[in-house]
Order: structure tokens, then sequence, then C-alpha cells
């Protein structure tokens, strides 16, 4: 008695190849989309931005002055939210052209944005422009002026403090006085409340967004120009890139920092800050 061999019928070469040409395209399309999205929030930051930026400037053209620097009495001549609290050595709400916060906290000086909260003029900044004596010139309603979100800004009540930024990540816009001027900074806020949480100091961009936004509206580097990392800083140090890194020398010292896309470009190392054009 004889046995039948069954043949089973496999793959030809060409079918083959149609399969994997087909995941090619599917995984092609998934990058592109990808790299489409990330784009597309990239012109997004750097469009509210430029809005922040002309906003200030018709704000200026119209008052005079910057929004939130105006001493009480000529904030209320314009029909302006009250602008309120002692300027004492800081220069609260005194025409200086400087957007300052203010905080007595221990270790923390006085004067600037150092806290990163948004206490008195760079809380009072966002409820100016967005005022309607002020023109309603940005979206949104702000209220966390005059100290109140200063002891401890948190997911529960930065949304009346600082507008939130379009790149999303539960990043925000807030503002501060720096090197050479007044800048806007776009920052997080930590995982879990900590108690008095600071948007300065936690990276809240990945490296490869930070060097998009600074290439295309600066020089692309994060120390130099209007925009970056950190403004003004230079170091005579060799400083190698690491996991933690937004910038590096490529250990040569002396060399100009750059940002560390080679080596962790997919990773939340960076915050950035633009300089605010306005007030002209």
């Amino acid at each position: 008695m004889q046995k039948t061999i069954a043949h089973k019928k496999g793959f030809t070469l060409i079918e083959l190849s149609i399969v994997l040409v087909i995941i090619g395209l599917i995984v092609g399309g998934v990058l592109v989309g990808r790299d489409l999205i990330n784009a597309a929030a990239i012109r997004s930051q750097i469009s509210q931005i430029e809005k922040f930026n002309t906003a200030v400037n018709t704000f200026y053209g119209k008052v005079r002055a910057w929004p939130g620097d105006m001493d009480t009495a000529s904030a209320a001549s314009f029909g302006l939210p009250a602008h309120l609290g002692a300027p004492g050595a800081c220069g609260i709400f005194s025409n200086d052209g400087l957007i300052q916060g203010y905080t007595t906290w221990t270790g923390e000086g006085d004067c600037g944005q150092i806290s990163g909260q948004g206490s008195y003029e760079t809380g009072q900044f966002w409820t100016d422009l967005a005022s309607p004596a002020g023109g309603q010139l940005i979206e949104g309603n702000f209220s966390g002026v005059n100290g109140s979100c200063a002891s401890d800004i948190n997911v529960s009540n930065v949304a009346t403090c600082m507008p939130a930024a379009k790149i999303g990540s539960n990043n925000y816009i807030n503002v501060l006085t720096g090197i050479g001027g007044n800048f806007y900074l776009l920052g997080a806020l930590p995982a879990t409340d900590t108690g008095d949480n600071e948007l300065l100091g936690y990276p809240s961009l990945t490296v490869a967004q930070a060097y998009a936004i600074d290439k295309k509206m600066d020089d692309g580097f994060p120390t130099t120009g209007n925009v970056g990392y950190n403004l003004g800083y230079t170091t005579t140090h060799p400083m190698a890139p690491s996991a933690t890194s937004c910038y590096d020398n490529g250990s040569v010292g002396g060399a100009q920092l750059q940002y560390s896309t080679t080596y962790n470009s997919a990773s939340l190392n960076c915050n950035s800050s633009f300089k605010i054009k306005g007030g002209d």
C-alpha cells in the first residue's frame, strides 16, 4: 500500500517581498505621522510665543508700559485690574520695565522671578493682557496675581496663574526678568505636589524639541541669542553629554555649548526661555 505525501504550499519569494513592502510602508507611515505631529507641535508653540510678543507690543503701544509693571495709579487710569502690592526693594509695580515676582522665602532672595511662581508682576502680566481694559489680547482668564500664586503653585491653580503652552505635556508659560531683559519661560510642574512647586528648573522638553524651537526661532544654541535653555551661560570647562544633560561642549573646554541631540535627543532634559520682544 503506497503512502501519499501531502505537499504544503508555502509563500513564494514574490509574496514575501510584497508582505515586507507592506510592513515597511506601515512602519514608514507611522514614523512620518509621528514626525508630522511633532513638527506641528513645534510650529504651534512658536506661533504662541509670537502671538504673545504681538500682544505685548500692542499693549505697550496703548499704555506705554509693560503688562504687569504699571504703578497702581497708572493702572487705575486705564481701567486695568488693580495693581496692588508694596513695591519695596524690588521695584514691584514701578514702571521700571522689569517683570518681577516677589518672595521672602528663606534662601531664595527677594527680587526677580527667582521663585518660578506667578506672583505680583509675573502674574499681573497675564491678567493685564487678558483683561477687557487691556484689549483682551490673549486667550484665557487669569486671576493669580498679587501674590495669590506665590505660596504654592500646583495643578489645582496653575491655570489661573499663567497660560498653558501649546506644546502640551503639562507645560505652561511663565515670565521672568533675566540677564538682558524679560523672558517667557516654558516649564512644567513636577508630577506630584511637594509644596511651593516651581516651574523653574523642571525639565519639560526633549532635547530634540528644545533644539528644534531654538533653531527655527533663533541661532540653534542653548546659551546664546534670544531663545535657549541657559541664556548667557558660558564655561571654559569641558562638559560631556550625560543621560540628564540638555547641552554640552563635547568635552572640549571653551567650545561653544550645543544641544546634546546626538546623545539623548528624546530625553526630557530641557526647558526653554524666550526673550520678550516688546515694549519698544
